[in-house]
């Protein structure tokens, strides 16, 4: 990883509690909140920090095309969202995951949005 990279994936930690370990390629939570407040912290994150544009929406996880993990509206493809959470204007986040797919969809943006 590169110093800039390691750099914002610091940056990422300190402001939203989210760990990525880039030598085991995991992700864990730190500080105070449940596994819900940091998955929306991280996403507010890459929103505001430019990393995630509307062009790059809808984001979904490999197995599951037709369910949305952010979209610029609160729906799938199909249906609406579960518990959406607005980070931003226009960015909604479905936030209805258990903790381990909150991980791997956290894991999965940072490396799709950060380190590619």
């Amino acid at each position: 990883m590169s110093n800039s990279n390691s750099s914002i994936i610091s940056s990422i930690e300190e402001q939203t509690g989210v760990l990525y370990d880039p030598d085991e390629e995991t992700i864990s939570f730190s500080g105070s909140g449940n596994s819900t407040d940091h998955f929306v912290s991280l996403f507010e994150y890459l929103v505001n920090s430019g990393f995630i544009s509307k062009s790059d929406l809808p984001f979904s996880a490999k197995r599951a095309q037709n369910r949305y993990i952010l979209n610029t509206e609160p729906s799938h493809e199909d249906r609406q969202m579960i518990r959406p959470n607005e980070v931003d204007e226009g960015f909604y986040l479905e936030t209805n995951h258990d903790n381990k797919s909150k991980k791997r969809y956290c894991k999965k943006a940072i490396e799709d949005f950060v380190l590619s």
